[in-house]
């Protein structure tokens, strides 16, 4: 019977077994530890993204933006009752779920401006000059323009500004976040409707003017474009509000464009001598009467109204005007009052310029007539005594005295007595004799000195 081994019974290792043992550890414990190390770093990775996941919904939202929560794609706070209010989120810090359980989506607030530089031009050759009107026909495939209601045809660039409705507080407005969300949803969609409704406003407002208001860019239909693209944007409830809709490039086509430039240029020129002879009216009128020349000129219009009248009343009207107008001009002021009924004036104006010096002018005479009148009555009503003591005497003196007078003046040449005793006085000097006379009294002059 062979002898059985006692499984409980304690062996011992031969050496060769221990070394080979000491051998063997090591190798195997290193990959324990690159196991360890790199089930550790798959941890610290699982955490890290964990953590940034859960903190991947947090949002900060400038003042520039607004922004609304979705939650598995509907908008939070948007129940039936709630206020628009409810469901914008305002500049801030905010955090939601992390995606795709809620998301953030954050809309613009500012104006947004989108240039129409190709909708209504002509289709610039590559390389060619985009500012030189296109000449030979048009190809309405390729080459935008405009249709004006006097049958022509513009070209021309355009600019269109738009943001989010604003309400009373000057911010943007719930219930249009709200309809810009819905409706429109991204800034691309927004230009591409800004741009749509833009072409349409304009070709509808452009169909009611004129080429010629559209080139001096008088466009005051460009209200009824900014109206016609409103009304897209309110048709489509898309929260949107144009804020300017304006022409910067209107051109003609290139084949009228030269002769245009020619009538344009004449148009500037006629304006600039209108306003150069209004400007010279403006100094006339100055100089004539001073700071009172518009009141003066309201007077005598006036007065001209009334006087072409044929009824009674415009001929006491005339009369009352013409009374007022000698009273200011005698008075060489202008009281508010005076010219109630004919313009309005702030305060009193003093008449000055040359009807001031005609009016002093006038007045002098006056005085030197009326002086030199009673001159003449006082010293007529002193010579009339004599007269009447002895009028054969006194028209003697007086003849005498006139004779002397006459025949002592330095204009009387000669004078002689003909045949019949009369006396002839020619007054009309030689030339050569008074020529010598002068140069005769300038030799005394300078002998005196």
């Amino acid at each position: 019977m062979s002898q059985m081994s006692n499984p409980f019974e304690h062996h011992h290792h031969h050496a060769d077994e221990d070394h080979a043992l000491e051998v063997y550890d090591p190798a195997r414990e290193s990959l324990a530890d690159a196991l360890r190390v790199t089930f550790g770093i798959l941890k610290i990775l699982m955490i890290v993204m964990v953590a940034w996941y859960a903190v991947s919904g947090w949002h900060n939202i400038d003042q520039q933006h607004v922004g609304i929560r979705l939650r598995m794609g509907r908008i939070v706070g948007a129940t039936v009752g709630a206020t628009p209010e409810a469901s914008v989120l305002r500049s801030g810090g905010v955090f939601a779920l992390p995606y795709p359980f809620e998301q953030v989506v954050e809309i613009q607030t500012t104006p947004t401006t989108v240039n129409l530089d190709e909708a209504f031009w002509w289709q610039v050759p590559e390389g060619g000059p985009t500012d030189q009107p296109k000449q030979g026909p048009l190809n309405p495939a390729r080459d935008g323009s405009l249709l004006t209601a006097d049958a022509n045809i513009i070209h021309a660039r355009w600019s269109i500004t738009y943001q989010i409705r604003r309400n009373a507080r000057d911010v943007a407005d719930a219930k249009a976040v709200l309809d810009f969300a819905r409706n429109v949803g991204t800034p691309q969609a927004a230009e591409s409707l800004a741009r749509a409704a833009a072409e349409r406003g304009i070709v509808l407002a452009a169909a009611t003017t004129t080429a010629d208001n559209l080139m001096k860019s008088n466009f005051d239909d460009a209200v009824e474009a900014r109206k016609h693209a409103q009304k897209t944007f309110d048709d489509m409830e898309s929260g949107l509000r144009v804020t300017q809709l304006t022409i910067t490039r209107p051109t003609m086509p290139g084949p009228v464009s030269n002769v245009y430039q020619r009538v344009t240029e004449a148009v500037a020129e006629k304006a600039r001598i209108i306003d150069e002879a209004r400007k010279e009216r403006e100094n006339i009128l100055r100089n004539v009467a001073g700071e009172a020349h518009v009141a003066l000129w309201a007077i005598i219009q006036a007065y001209e109204a009334a006087h072409a009248g044929t009824r009674e009343a415009d001929r006491q009207q005339a009369a009352a005007i013409l009374e007022t107008l000698d009273r200011v001009l005698q008075a060489r002021r202008i009281d508010p009052d005076d010219v109630a009924d004919f313009v309005k004036i702030d305060g009193p104006l003093a008449i000055h310029g040359e009807i001031a010096e005609v009016i002093s002018t006038a007045t002098g005479y006056r005085e030197t007539a009326i002086n030199e009148a009673k001159r003449e009555a006082k010293e007529f009503n002193d010579l009339q005594p004599k007269f009447a003591d002895n009028a054969i005497v006194f028209k003697t003196d007086r003849l005498s005295s006139a004779l002397v007078a006459i025949l002592t003046s330095p204009t009387a040449q000669t004078h002689y007595i003909n045949e019949g005793v009369l006396l002839e006085i020619e007054a009309n000097r030689d030339p050569l004799i008074q020529k010598q006379d002068e140069e005769n009294s300038l030799k005394r002059e300078a002998e005196q000195r």
